[in-house]
């Protein structure tokens, strides 16, 4: 039981990482292997002048210290499970508690990702918008093809 917690926490890290790094441009690199689970490409923010990157980095901007507590809280979250997976007596129901409340933060995390990306929509323009579909689906290509050549080679 123990295992098993502390595989679906390290997998509720790593989606929580993913989202709440997808959309700032040029943050560090990647923050997961799973480029789909991003919603606004990267790919598509680096093509724009720096003038129109900035006006729409405010988007961001102006929910900065969401962003900061969502992250905080699920680093909290973490820091509970960790705390429950090293007490002993161990406690499975805490262990699960602090896994529910991870998931929790997680989705409030995702949600807050869901409302800036439809915010970031409305401040494009008809020509961006085409620009930001072809740059998802030059990604989903991109992921399609390595994901082809990585099967290729373990047959």
């Amino acid at each position: 039981m123990p295992l098993l917690v502390a595989s679906v926490a390290v997998n509720l890290v790593i989606v929580g990482a993913a989202f709440s790094g997808q959309f700032w441009p040029d943050h560090g690199g990647r923050k997961s292997s799973h480029r789909s689970a991003d919603l606004m490409p990267r790919a598509f923010f680096r093509a724009l002048d720096d003038e129109r990157r900035e006006e729409l980095v405010e988007v961001f901007r102006a929910r900065k210290t969401e962003w900061r507590e969502e992250r905080r809280a699920l680093r909290d979250a973490a820091t509970a499970l960790a705390d429950a997976l090293e007490r002993e007596p161990f406690d499975g129901r805490q262990a699960q508690s602090a896994v529910a409340d991870h998931a929790a933060r997680s989705h409030q995390l995702v949600d807050l990702g869901a409302t800036v990306a439809a915010d970031l929509i409305k401040a494009l323009t008809p020509a961006e918008r085409r620009d930001l579909a072809q740059a998802i689906r030059q990604r989903i290509d991109e992921d399609r093809q390595r994901r082809e050549r990585r099967e290729r080679r373990s047959t």
